[in-house]
């Protein structure tokens, strides 16, 4: 059966035109649709996508229950398992004279069709409708089920592989993020085999480096609370923001050692006594010799901060 057809989209995602939806962000500028609750972790993942790589979304339209234009099939929307995003830059073919009209850039397509993929299994999670012989590429759809996505889908951080945490969830997506902090020089204590902080357990000392980190870079995480999307506290979940940054962000770089110290000034040259004059007539005291003018100061020698010479100040 087709991951595409009507049946198999009833089959996973039930029930059409009346379907449990929720409110999905897609991208970072405040655009979202409703789509089914079920498939919400599928577009958390391709707007994490458009964030990596900078791509503005507009418009997303997802849950419309009506049938496929100058057709009897149900749309795919009717599910709302599908998002069409920025209709007036990816025109659906037949608009255009059938061509294929998209800016969308070919690296992040070739993304979500072939690295877009669930954890267990490896599989595609979207199909894109630009692949169709009438073109629509503004259309994304859901081609994974929810048992085949529960574990996770790998999402662009830097091209690392992770999976969305929150706080009090452990294992291999909560060492991923811990490393990420530890490499920005947070303290997460001396838990870990290597006291390093690292134990792939999401406690207070993840959660506390995570809120300093999202608060300095103004980063707000979203999670679905009955039906709604609601902001999480700074430090308790790690979505698709703090992936997209962290992946941004390389680690910071070792200390460099510390420049040799300056050589000291050599000391200024002790002027000469002045020369005594003449003895003078009786009755007449002789002139006192000049005072010798003092030798100038010698300079000090440089100062070194790290491996930066300071030019010092030149002695009067």
């Amino acid at each position: 059966m087709s991951r595409l057809s009507n049946t198999w989209i009833e089959t996973h995602y039930p029930t059409r035109c009346n379907v449990p939806r929720v409110k999905a962000l897609i991208g970072d500028s405040g655009t979202y649709g409703w789509v089914h609750r079920d498939a919400a972790v599928i577009f958390e993942a391709l707007s994490l996508v458009f964030i990596a790589w900078g791509y503005e979304v507009r418009s997303a339209g997802s849950y419309n229950c009506r049938r496929i234009k100058g057709s009897r099939t149900w749309s795919s929307h009717s599910w709302a398992v599908s998002d069409d995003i920025n209709p007036d830059t990816n025109p659906w073919a037949p608009w255009v004279g059938g061509r294929l009209v998209t800016d969308l850039p070919d690296d992040l397509i070739a993304y979500v069709e072939n690295e877009l993929v669930t954890v267990s299994g490896g599989l595609p999670v979207l199909f894109w409708g630009g692949r169709w012989n009438r073109h629509d590429p503004m259309h994304f759809q859901t081609i994974a089920t929810p048992a085949e996505t529960a574990a996770g889908i790998n999402t662009p951080s830097g091209g690392i592989v992770s999976q969305y945490v929150r706080q009090g969830s452990s294992g291999p997506g909560v060492g991923e993020l811990q490393a990420h902090l530890i490499g920005q020089g947070f303290d997460l204590g001396r838990w870990g085999p290597l006291n390093d902080g690292l134990d792939e357990s999401y406690g207070g000392d993840t959660t506390a480096a995570l809120a300093q980190w999202q608060n300095a870079l103004g980063i707000v995480e979203y999670l679905n609370v009955s039906g709604s999307w609601a902001a999480q506290d700074p430090g308790t979940y790690a979505g698709p923001r703090t992936w997209a940054k962290l992946g941004a962000q390389g680690n910071k770089g070792e200390k460099g050692d510390p420049g040799e110290p300056g050589v000291a000034g050599s000391p200024g040259v002790k002027g000469e006594r002045g020369v005594e004059g003449p003895q003078g007539d009786p009755g007449a005291g002789g002139s006192t010799g000049t005072k010798g003018d003092p030798g100038a100061k010698g300079d000090p020698g440089p100062v070194y901060i790290g491996t930066i010479e300071v030019v010092p100040k030149q002695a009067p």
